[in-house]
């Protein structure tokens, strides 16, 4: 089970766990996502908050999962997540290899941190990436 808080005036969606992840979390996450997407084009970021990796209940979740960040990759600017989970610090430092937002972990008591690191040097990022995209 997913609880979700949108901070509308950060452009932030707060993600907070309870338990494995499943199919049904996911489908539940595109009807939160969606509308925010529909005004705002993007999120600046996402946080994720889990004490602990949660896991997924089973195969199909972990595919639903999957599929939802390749739909969703490129609509979000960067993901903070707020964890003391060893293993999701890890994650974080390799997952840049492979999805396009910025990833970065924060301990449990970090969150305002975390929401900092999330609405930081966006005009700077953005015209950056600009830039970089007209060079070519």
């Amino acid at each position: 089970m997913l609880r979700v808080e949108a901070m509308r005036d950060h452009n932030v969606l707060v993600i907070i766990p309870d338990g494995p992840l499943e199919s049904a979390d996911f489908k539940f996450l595109v009807k939160e996502i969606s509308p925010i997407l529909a005004s705002k084009g993007k999120l600046a970021g996402v946080i994720v908050r889990t004490e602990s990796f949660p896991g997924w209940r089973n195969v199909g979740a972990t595919a639903c999962h999957l599929n939802f960040i390749r739909a969703y990759q490129h609509q979000i600017d960067r993901v903070a997540l707020v964890t003391s989970s060893t293993f999701l610090r890890l994650a974080s430092r390799v997952a840049h290899f492979v999805v396009k937002p910025q990833i970065r972990s924060f301990g449990l008591a970090e969150s305002d941190q975390a929401l900092a690191w999330l609405e930081e040097d966006r005009g700077q990022t953005v015209l950056r990436r600009t830039v970089l995209h007209n060079a070519n």
